[in-house]
């Protein structure tokens, strides 16, 4: 019940202001050109690497290099401003945080980058976890006595997936950091994950049964184009409302944890 109210209240909101349908697939469109060219980079590199060593030092590999830099970082910086640039214009839609500042463009950067750089750094555990498995694993194979190389990858196998879930836990927390910066816009930077932490604690199950919602709609790819900025307005209503209830609970001095998540009737 608690969803199909976020659900009717967001194609309201869509109706009202038909801008944000637009906006949002422009931002959708953008990030995956952002992608195909990473991976149009990434398949250049590999072939230039299938060279051999000395002749990567030369004059046609380093214009390469520098050529893959001027591509990816302005599409990165351009994704990032339209994207905060969403968020920002949902969240003034919804009208539900007691009052929404714009941060600057070094703040929204700087939050960026350093939100890309602590998944990225949680998810490289997840990756030597599982080559570590992966690699005695096979010394196991070719060995007649693998049994203890093979108690360890069961074990860093283990350990991999609970890397993992940790990955994703805190990614589920770091939903919120724009959100917490157009509420209080005052917060330093390295502050402002901790706070989206501290607002989502309690509140993962929802947003990911609230994600599963749209995701189960969105199957028949015929519905894609519909579905997908509904979800986008949710899922900016959910983070609107622990905020505001965050903000609500530091301002009256109780706060001590988050009630479960119950959306506005309007």
């Amino acid at each position: 019940m608690q969803i199909r109210q976020n659900q009717s209240f967001s194609a309201q909101t869509l109706r009202t202001h038909r801008h944000l349908f637009w906006e949002c697939w422009g931002v959708v469109l953008l990030g995956v050109l952002l992608w195909l060219l990473e991976l149009f980079a990434a398949a250049l590199l590999l072939r230039i690497q299938d060279t051999p060593p000395a002749s990567l030092l030369t004059e046609q590999a380093v214009l390469w290099r520098i050529v893959q830099a001027c591509w990816l970082v302005p599409a990165w910086l351009a994704w990032t401003v339209c994207r905060w640039r969403l968020w920002y214009h949902c969240t003034g839609a919804v009208s539900l945080l007691p009052r929404c500042r714009p941060a600057g463009t070094g703040k929204r950067l700087v939050l960026a980058l350093q939100n890309t750089l602590l998944r990225t750094l949680l998810l490289q555990t997840v990756t030597l976890c599982l080559f570590g498995a992966y690699q005695l694993g096979q010394t196991a194979a070719h060995r007649t006595e693998g049994a203890p190389y093979l108690f360890w990858a069961v074990q860093l196998l283990v350990l991999g997936v609970l890397c993992l879930l940790g990955w994703v836990y805190v990614c589920l927390g770091l939903w919120c950091v724009p959100f917490v910066c157009f509420a209080r816009p005052e917060l330093p930077p390295w502050k402002v994950p901790a706070a989206a932490m501290q607002i989502m604690h309690g509140g993962r199950r929802e947003l990911l049964a609230l994600l599963g919602w749209y995701a189960l709609q969105m199957l028949p790819l015929v519905t894609i184009p519909w579905v997908l900025p509904k979800a986008v307005l949710s899922v900016t209503v959910f983070c609107n409302l622990r905020c505001r209830l965050w903000c609500d609970a530091i301002a009256n001095g109780t706060y001590r944890s988050l009630p479960r998540y119950v959306p506005s009737d309007k």
